[in-house]
């Protein structure tokens, strides 16, 4: 079955998607401030909060179509493997959504590197970054599934 074939279906699929920008841009500013922190400056916690509130706005619409697509497809294949081995859908989607993140995340590094000859996304250039990066993509796919199992209709 197709995301979009029932309203709530829908709902949940929206509701993971800006769950998934939201941790996102929030993961991905944190960790640029944590940079900023290394390097002896002083970040007051107003300041985090104004600028994941600031990047929440200006990245929504370009990072919103980066991981909506790759949320999508993720979804799609989850759905496919939950459905084929029976078992604990909403883990299936949880772990397909961090891998989805993750692939995502991989293509980018690598084709701005091949490309550009630079890692074109900041926040992923080290190991934690890439892990804390892709990590947003568990809770949107957990809630995306369970958000499904909780509206659907009996059969």
């Amino acid at each position: 079955m197709f995301i979009f074939t029932h309203r709530p279906r829908l709902a949940a699929y929206i509701i993971g998607l800006l769950i998934l920008i939201a941790s996102f841009t929030t993961i991905y500013t944190q960790i640029i401030l944590g940079e900023i922190v290394n390097m002896g400056l002083a970040v007051p916690p107003t300041l985090r909060f104004t600028a994941s509130a600031a990047n929440f706005a200006s990245m929504f619409v370009l990072w919103g179509a980066i991981l909506a697509i790759a949320f999508t497809a993720s979804m799609i294949i989850a759905a496919r493997i939950a459905r084929a081995i029976g078992i604990l859908p909403i883990w299936v989607h949880a772990v397909s959504g961090w891998a989805g993140i993750a692939a995502t995340l991989f293509l980018m590094e690598w084709g701005g590197e091949a490309v550009l000859g630079v890692n074109i996304i900041v926040a992923s250039r080290g190991l934690d970054g890439f892990i804390a990066l892709s990590l947003a993509g568990l809770p949107a796919g957990y809630i995306y599934r369970a958000l499904i199992e909780r509206y659907r209709t009996p059969a």
